[in-house]
């Protein structure tokens, strides 16, 4: 049985579209001015905000995909934030907190310097050189070239996803302090204050109110209260069961934390190497819809011409 494409329904209809002419025409207007749907500032706002959520999820999407997600990293940022909030001084003067933030950065910068050397060192000794072997023995120098340029993109994409962490941890950590410091202000008045307050009382020598703004700085964590109350027990029996306890307890909660990960990780890779033996190597396919493509000749009279890799 032979088979027209004339009479095939889809050219039908496509001979239908833009009055019998099959040509569909999209009328666009740049100057003209856009509107919402109701017209209020409210759907302003919320097309925008939806604008805004998507390029901020793309963006991550990005970060993931270089920086390469893991159950394992996942598990390690959790533990680190633990042991941070653990450990951080909550009483801290707003000094103190400053230089936190400072030094933070200052440690940032180090590993950036340390990205951008390793760049550089690469581009300088090993991408150069193969250039100007190139220039005279192309074939040594392609070869070179290849071996130099995967070691070069592997070693600058670790230091790179290294500074992609460390500058998401920097900033989250500055962040937090700084909107601690500022939230804290609401029941907390600064030194300054609290010593003026003092003075004007004039109940108090210099020396007095410095030692009252030192037991007010005094540092509180998490870890000095757990240690101060271990420490509290008054039978050493219980206070070495009790201090042994909660270390091995802890050490032990977070090795398996990183093995419950661990397995996690090699679960999915171990499913998407199943995933890829079977259907093999993820290809495209490319169609392109060419009209006047009528002397294709893997098509012959189509207009469609396509390509795979």
């Amino acid at each position: 049985m032979g088979l027209t494409l004339d009479n095939l329904k889809s050219r039908v209809i496509r001979n239908l579209v833009g009055s019998g002419t099959g040509v569909r025409t999209i009328i666009h207007k740049p100057n003209e001015e856009t509107k919402s749907d109701d017209g209020n500032i409210f759907s302003v706002v919320w097309n925008a905000g939806k604008g805004l959520a998507g390029f901020l999820f793309n963006v991550g999407k990005g970060i993931l995909a270089l920086i390469g997600f893991a159950w394992t990293k996942l598990w390690s940022l959790i533990v680190s934030t633990l042991v941070f909030l653990y450990n951080f001084n909550w009483n801290a003067s707003d000094e103190d907190m400053n230089k936190q933030i400072t030094q933070s950065f200052e440690n940032l910068a180090s590993v950036l310097g340390g990205t951008v050397g390793n760049a550089l060192g690469w581009l300088a000794c090993g991408m150069l050189p193969g250039l100007w072997i190139a220039s005279f023995n192309p074939a040594l120098g392609a070869y070179i070239l290849k071996n130099v340029g995967e070691e070069a993109l592997d070693e600058i994409a670790g230091h790179l996803a290294q500074a992609i962490r460390a500058i998401f941890r920097t900033t989250v950590t500055a962040g937090l302090i700084f909107a601690y410091v500022n939230v804290r202000k609401l029941w907390r008045e600064s030194d300054d204050n609290f010593i003026k307050r003092l003075k004007q009382g004039g109940l108090l020598t210099d020396e007095q109110i410095k030692q009252k703004n030192a037991e007010r700085n005094k540092p509180w964590s998490l870890a000095l209260q757990t240690e101060a109350l271990i420490k509290s027990i008054p039978i050493t029996f219980i206070r070495n069961f009790v201090e042994q306890m909660l270390e091995e307890s802890a050490e032990a909660c977070i090795e398996a934390g990183y093995a419950v990960a661990a397995g996690a990780d090699a679960f999915y890779a171990m499913q998407k190497l199943a995933n890829a033996s079977i259907l093999g190597p993820i290809q495209a396919v490319e169609i392109t819809f060419d009209r006047d493509d009528d002397n294709n000749p893997s098509n012959p009279g189509t207009g469609i011409s396509g390509g795979g890799t």
